[in-house]
């Protein structure tokens, strides 16, 4: 018989800044359009990059969108709406802040 020796592996961390922000936890309640993108990002399971490449857009263009920083225009709601499979109503673009 053959004997199975159990190895264990060790990895370094030391590539991983000390000062790294850590993951923005997803919201609880859906209250800007930002929030229904990460949400449903979420659910696809797909990163920013990987939404940014379907759409054509930059990374930061979708980051601007979920952080609440910048607003998508009708082309990129289309667009969104095809891949994240989600509608929007009138209310959801409406500003939170009038």
């Amino acid at each position: 018989m053959l004997g199975i020796a159990q190895r264990t592996i060790q990895v370094s961390c030391t590539h991983i800044p000390s000062d790294r922000k850590p993951r923005k936890s997803l919201p609880a309640s859906i209250k800007m359009l930002g929030d229904l993108i990460q949400i449903k990002r979420y659910e696809k399971k797909l990163t920013l990059w990987q939404l940014a490449q379907k759409m054509g857009i930059t990374t930061a263009s979708a980051r601007a969108w979920e952080d609440g920083t910048g607003q998508p225009n009708d082309q990129q709601i289309a667009l969104l709406t095809k891949h994240l499979g989600f509608a929007l109503g009138a209310h959801a673009l409406a500003d939170p802040q009038q």
